[in-house]
Formats: structure tokens, C-alpha cells, sequence
């Protein structure tokens, strides 16, 4: 892939998955080294744009109104005012419409930094080194987790935190294009809402922890989902 291509290629979509971009920025570290400003520039945009409304927005947007309202009674006592009610009720709604926003924008938080961590740190993590199943079940202890049998070639089996969350993050499978297996504290709620035109994710849910598997490739996705809802347990 020439330079132009890719340059196009990876400004379009700086986490691209495609293999032939994934070739090319593994054979020119110039290619490699574009894509990971390019990457850590999209991240930090990401970061900036993820204000959280503040819990008392309602509340204050409210006390303005009324404010308003009475001082405008006294100021211009002619002139017909909105009725208390009217400035409660839209409080309600926005108060409504506020902890929508909250709820969407907090699940949407959490898989976008799911998503960008697993872009990050893939290329870095995978090492070629060997990770016996030993190795994984004494990381998973740390949840209370154990592995009965194994799961294929695992790449790299790390801890890491998102979005304030500390979790244990598994590749499997191809090196060119891994399964992430991420195990979760049980308090953390995650649902199976993740679904792009190139990203998948399945949850599964214990009695102690969470497991959100995502992958790019639906069959392998749904293979080591089964093999890890039959030989992965967890205990307190």
C-alpha cells in the first residue's frame, strides 16, 4: 500500500482494522508511527468532548427561572408572567431529559474507551511471547476467576484500567486481528448494546464478575464466547 493510500486510509478511520493497512504500517515505521499520532490525537479528542453535564443542572436552570420570574413581577408588574407551575413542569422535563442524556452518554463513555484501549494497546501488547494457561488463571485469580481448559493461543493477558475501572484484558486468537476478552467487577454493569459495522461484543454474567468479549470476526466471537461460558468459573 503506497503512502497516499494510507494516509487516506487512516485519516478516514484512525482505528482501522483493515489487514492491508495493518501490513503496511508493520513494514514502514513511518506508516507506523502517522498511525499512532494519528490514533493518540483522535483519543485525546475523544477525552475532550466527554463533559459530563453537571447532577445540578436542573436544579439550577429551575432557581434561575423563578428567579427571573420574580424579579420580572416587581420590575414590570403589567406585564403577564408564565405561572409557577409552568417553570416546574419544564424543569421536570429537563431533569428527564438530563438523566437520559447521563445514562446514554456514561454507556457510550465506557465502550468508546473500551474500544480506543483496545486500539492503543493491541499493537504494544502483543509481544510474540508465550502465555501459558497457568499464567492467565494466575492473573484471573485476582477476580476469582479460573480457566479449566484451554483456549486456543493466547496473546498477551494484562490488567488495565478503564474509565476508572481496573479489569484484566485477554487477547486470543490471530495476531492480525485478536479477541478481546475483558473480566469486569460484578457492580459494573454492561449490556450486549455494543454493535458497529466492524466491532461486535458479547457479555457474559456471573454470579461474581462480568466477561465483555469483543472481536471483529463473528464466527471466532462466538466461538471462544462458548468455550468460555463452558470452561471459565468464577468463586468469591
Amino acid at each position: 500500500m503506497d503512502e497516499l493510500t494510507f494516509r487516506r486510509h487512516v485519516l478516514a478511520n484512525p482505528f482501522s482494522q483493515d489487514v492491508q493497512v495493518i501490513q503496511a504500517a508493520h513494514q514502514d515505521p513511518v506508516k507506523q508511527q502517522f498511525w499512532h499520532d494519528l490514533k493518540q490525537q483522535e483519543l485525546a479528542l475523544q477525552q475532550a468532548l466527554q463533559i459530563d453535564v453537571p447532577h445540578d443542572l436542573a436544579d439550577k436552570l429551575l432557581w434561575e427561572q423563578v428567579s427571573q420570574t420574580e424579579t420580572a413581577s416587581f420590575s414590570h408588574p403589567t406585564t403577564p408572567r408564565r405561572p409557577l407551575w409552568f417553570a416546574i413542569a419544564a424543569s421536570i422535563l429537563l431533569a428527564i431529559s438530563v438523566g437520559w442524556v447521563n445514562f446514554n452518554s456514561k454507556e457510550r463513555t465506557f465502550y468508546d474507551d473500551v474500544i480506543a484501549h483496545i486500539e492503543h494497546v493491541s499493537e504494544h501488547e502483543i509481544t510474540g511471547d508465550v502465555i501459558t494457561l497457568a499464567a492467565l488463571n494466575s492473573k484471573l485469580a485476582k477476580f476469582g476467576g479460573v480457566i479449566n481448559a484451554a483456549l486456543g493461543k493466547i496473546l498477551s493477558a494484562n490488567y488495565c484500567v478503564i474509565d476508572g475501572v481496573e479489569s484484566l484484558h485477554v487477547q486470543l486468537g490471530d495476531p492480525d486481528n485478536p479477541t478481546s476478552v475483558f473480566i469486569l467487577p460484578k457492580d459494573l454493569t454492561v449490556t450486549e448494546s455494543l454493535a458497529t459495522n466492524h466491532i461486535q461484543g458479547k457479555v457474559l454474567e456471573y454470579q461474581f464478575a462480568n466477561v465483555l468479549i469483543i472481536g471483529t470476526v463473528s464466527q471466532t466471537l462466538s466461538q471462544i464466547t462458548e468455550q468460555l461460558a463452558q470452561h471459565l468459573a468464577f468463586s468469591s
